[in-house]
């Protein structure tokens, strides 16, 4: 499984039999996949030519031989964000899209356990970065992946004491024996 980030919080996840991509917000013709999911509101989606399989509301699906559940979350405005988990390559993966609050115990429960999960820490973050580190804390994912706007200059980093974090072009995992046993991975990737 390769993950390759588009820059805000659209990133790629190649797998054996799909591909799918998360949150696109332009109409790159570059950016191919087998299917797409997101938690962008619908004037901000701009799904690439092509892509009929779309999931962008709650429930559970299946697609191309990937388990997709959405799970709608109430934001401190009374709106809902829709978070995504779901499983490529037996690698289960959530983007949390832009939450602005921590998780309630059955949310938890509900998401499960997570491989790795995708955060937007970037300029438009609406999480209070003790919020963000609560919501890192309470989820454990094995591998965390920062993304949004600008993250690089995030309090949440600082915060974790990440503030010289190494990044890539792109994250792949051959398969599940890759993921880490204990300590959790963080990882930043650069916009291609």
């Amino acid at each position: 499984m390769e993950l390759t980030y588009h820059g805000d919080t659209t990133l790629k996840v190649t797998g054996k039999k799909a591909t799918v991509l998360l949150n696109p917000k332009t109409k790159n013709s570059s950016l191919t996949a087998d299917l797409v999911i997101s938690n962008l509101p619908d004037d901000q989606l701009a799904v690439p030519n092509g892509i009929t399989k779309i999931f962008s509301w709650p429930g559970e699906y299946e697609a191309n031989e990937v388990p997709i559940q959405g799970l709608d979350i109430r934001r401190k405005d009374g709106s809902l964000n829709t978070v995504f988990f779901f499983t490529v390559d037996g690698i289960h993966l959530c983007h949390l899209g832009n939450i602005d609050t921590t998780l309630q115990k059955e949310e938890l429960n509900t998401i499960g356990d997570v491989d790795i999960l995708m955060i937007n820490i970037g300029d438009d973050l609406e999480l209070s970065t003790k919020d963000a580190i609560e919501l890192i804390e309470s989820i454990e994912p094995r591998i965390l992946l920062f993304m949004g706007h600008n993250y690089e200059q995030s309090p949440v980093l600082k915060e974790l004491e990440l503030t010289n974090i190494e990044k890539k072009d792109k994250f792949t995992l051959k398969d599940t024996s890759e993921l880490p046993e204990s300590d959790r991975l963080d990882i930043a990737l650069n916009a291609v």
